[in-house]
């Protein structure tokens, strides 16, 4: 969150969160961007996201 919000002070519109590929097995599951000030964009390419899961319903507010 720090980061988004310090991207939005600084002009930015909206983030991108890109969905891990190599380091997939190393990442936590779940969180949310609740606290953005920002719109935030999520980036999931099935094909390289090392079979990491993504539904619609998991970027419901």
């Amino acid at each position: 969150m720090k980061l988004l919000n310090e991207s939005a002070a600084a002009g930015a519109g909206w983030g991108l969160v890109l969905a891990p590929g190599y380091f997939a097995a190393a990442t936590s599951r779940g969180g949310r961007c609740v606290g953005s000030s920002i719109p935030v964009m999520i980036y999931h390419y099935p094909g390289v996201s090392n079979n990491i899961k993504l539904p619609p319903a998991s970027s419901a507010p």
